[in-house]
């Protein structure tokens, strides 16, 4: 994919990651969302089992399995077709793409620049801090658009 193709994908996908960090979406209830949405249904976990062809004790360890962060991704679209739901699943970062991509060719293009500056101040021919910031943004514009960018550590 070429870096316009890159920059246009990062837009779309910060809008959509941006209604989704608006909404609450992510946010899910200290009982979890199985044994909420069975609740708010009226829907015991007995009755839950018989729909999926469990033991209502099974029932219970999904949804301490959900609230403590193990539950198969499997295993949850399963539940989540019992109780007449779909799984939506998102990776939503907390950042914006966009303010990734400029953060890390920032930190590349300041560590470069130090470096050479370093070099250049052992050979005493370090040039004035005063273009230090303008250098940086520059190489960080270059490096926005490089597919190295995140090959560095």
């Amino acid at each position: 994919m070429d870096s316009r193709l890159r920059r246009t994908a990062r837009r779309h996908l910060d809008q959509r990651f941006e209604r989704i960090r608006g909404s609450g979406f992510h946010e899910v209830p200290s009982a979890g969302w199985i044994a909420t949405i069975r609740e708010a249904l009226g829907m015991s976990a007995s009755d839950l089992a018989r729909r999926m062809g469990v033991t209502p004790a099974a029932v219970r360890k999904l949804e301490q399995s959900e609230r403590a962060g193990t539950i198969r991704l499997e295993t949850l679209e399963r539940v989540a077709s019992s109780l007449g739901a779909r799984l939506d699943y998102a990776l939503v970062p907390a950042l914006s793409l966009e303010s990734q991509v400029d953060q890390r060719a920032r930190d590349i293009a300041r560590r470069e620049i130090e470096a050479v500056n370093h070099s250049m101040a052992l050979e005493d021919q370090r040039p004035p801090d005063t273009r230090d910031a303008e250098r940086i943004e520059e190489r960080a514009r270059v490096l926005r658009d490089s597919s190295k960018l995140w090959a560095q550590p």
